[in-house]
């Protein structure tokens, strides 16, 4: 018997009779995320901010019930990714940059090519170190959909405001308090003892860390992307 996450009552035929959540019973595979993915990008149809507040503080519900087969009543990480893809396109509309970071693409879009690294970075470094809590690498990938996008939307203001007022010397602290607060915020997502939060916390940092300087000095970037 599965019962609803949201309203703790018996599922039938795959919908909660009284929320209408919609539960799969399956795991995530490359075409549910892909077909989940696209479908986020048609509708919206449930509150943002309570959305927001709930991947905020509560990030564990948001990520698990994803990953237990929920679906149809938080948004989807196709829905938080879309809107903070909205965010990053006003963000580079506006700028060059997203704080210290800048983004050089031919013919594709800066936000894209942004998102797309920030997602492939992310995803192998919680997938290597969270290994033995038997997440595949698809529900790495929808985490850190989640927690990046919930991060972009919060901070994209801060990275217009600090353009608008041409601040300089404070980018690289930004780039290494986003680096580290999605670290923390995924960790939230696992069940364990505090101090071993702490060791997993420091070995995702480590690794992240580790990521972005192989990228930067095999490619060059010098800050940019």
């Amino acid at each position: 018997m599965v019962r609803c996450s949201v309203c703790d009552i018996e599922i039938e035929r795959n919908y909660c009779p009284q929320c209408g959540q919609y539960h799969t019973g399956r795991r995530i595979t490359n075409k549910s995320l892909l077909l989940d993915l696209v479908n986020g990008l048609y509708s919206l149809d449930k509150s943002f901010y309570e959305n927001m507040k709930l991947g905020l503080f509560r990030p564990a519900k948001l990520v698990r019930n994803y990953w237990e087969g929920y679906r149809r009543y938080y948004f989807s990480p196709g829905k938080f990714l879309t809107i903070a893809s909205l965010f990053l396109v006003l963000n580079f509309l506006i700028q060059d940059d997203f704080f210290s970071i800048t983004v050089v693409s031919d013919g594709i879009g800066p936000h894209f090519v942004f998102l797309f690294i920030l997602l492939s970075l992310y995803s192998l470094s919680s997938w290597g170190v969270y290994y033995l809590y038997g997440k595949n690498f698809n529900e790495h990938f929808v985490l850190n959909i989640y927690s990046i996008s919930i991060w972009i939307i919060c901070i994209t203001p801060f990275s217009i405001l600090w353009g608008y007022l041409n601040v300089e010397g404070v980018e690289e602290l930004w780039t290494a308090f986003l680096l580290l607060v999605i670290g923390v915020w995924n960790n939230r997502v696992f069940k364990m003892v505090w101090w071993k939060r702490i060791l997993y916390i420091a070995a995702n940092y480590t690794v992240l860390t580790l990521l972005f300087y192989v990228l930067l000095h095999a490619s060059n970037f010098n800050g940019d992307f």
